[in-house]
């Protein structure tokens, strides 16, 4: 399953690049992952880190969240300069959920950077498909919204 959006940035090719590939902005532009473990070194294509769920909404409340879905593996699968970053991100916690992937295709225009976000995961296996075929619709907007965040989110780094 997947889905696909474009986005436009008002900073060059490059700065977009760095910032999609510096591991300690993830949290900036993915929302369901409040901070980063263990930042030291640099980010290279095949780095985990494992990352925590924020612990509070925008405006201040807490959230609650399954234990389960507290830790979070982020990997830079690929970063090549200066057009495409991708990356993975899984719960570990939880047995039947795969991974879900990320990746950025930059691409330069005029004022800034024209970028195409595709998030991707595996479908479920046996039962959980067959009872998640009639939520086919819904999953898909909340993916469109995912994705609509996600492009939003990088375009305010910029503002």
């Amino acid at each position: 399953m997947s889905g696909s959006t474009e986005t436009f940035v008002p900073a060059p090719v490059a700065a977009v690049w760095e910032f999609l590939t510096d591991v300690t902005r993830v949290p900036e532009w993915e929302v369901s992952v409040g901070s980063i473990d263990d930042v030291d070194g640099e980010g290279r294509p095949g780095r985990v880190w494992e990352g925590r769920a924020p612990e509070k909404r925008p405006d201040g409340r807490p959230l609650t969240l399954k234990p389960q879905y507290r830790r979070r593996v982020v990997e830079l699968m690929e970063a090549e300069e200066p057009g495409r970053v991708t990356w993975r991100s899984s719960y570990p916690d939880v047995a039947h959920r795969g991974p879900t992937q990320t990746t950025f295709v930059l691409a330069p225009t005029t004022g800034g950077t024209q970028i195409t976000v595709t998030t991707s995961w595996a479908r479920s296996r046996g039962w959980r498909r067959i009872v998640g075929l009639p939520f086919r619709p819904l999953v898909k907007f909340i993916v469109w919204l995912s994705l609509f965040q996600t492009g939003g989110a990088i375009s305010r780094a910029f503002r």
